[in-house]
């Protein structure tokens, strides 16, 4: 939903303080990503695409994942735009064990992108809390 996307973004932007080199916060990379490529398409609206983007099929590609808005993502696209971007991140930094596509699964069968499923979200960064503490502690 809208809401949970502005939810964990916020989240990532409170607990800033908390992140480290190794930190990891896949809303935050993702809204920045979302509002850097709808620069783009604004930028290109109402121009032949392949003169005024020279990653235009990038473009296209985003435009038909994520629809022709910003951050954040209307409901009904948001797992497929998520997984767009998660496959970009893969073809420039690799697909291993922490790629973010590991984050989204096909149910079985099933072979529409209109099918992906978001299975989990990781979300890492340094607390002395243990998650398995108390409520009140945490």
């Amino acid at each position: 939903s809208v809401e949970a996307q502005v939810w964990l973004v916020k989240f990532c932007e409170d607990t800033d303080l908390l992140m480290t080199e190794s930190s990891s916060c896949f809303p935050t990379y993702f809204k920045e990503w979302m509002n850097g490529q709808y620069s783009r398409q604004t930028a290109c609206a109402g121009q032949d695409l392949m003169t005024c983007d020279n990653n235009t099929p990038l473009l296209d590609a985003f435009t038909s994942a994520c629809g022709e808005a910003g951050f954040p993502v209307v409901a009904t696209k948001s797992i497929k735009c998520m997984k767009h971007f998660a496959e970009l991140n893969a073809e420039q930094f690799g697909s291993d064990a922490e790629s973010p596509l590991r984050m989204f699964y096909q149910p079985t069968g099933t072979d529409s992108d209109d099918d992906i499923r978001l299975f989990f979200m990781q979300l890492s960064f340094a607390s002395n809390i243990s998650w398995t503490s108390p409520i009140d502690v945490l």
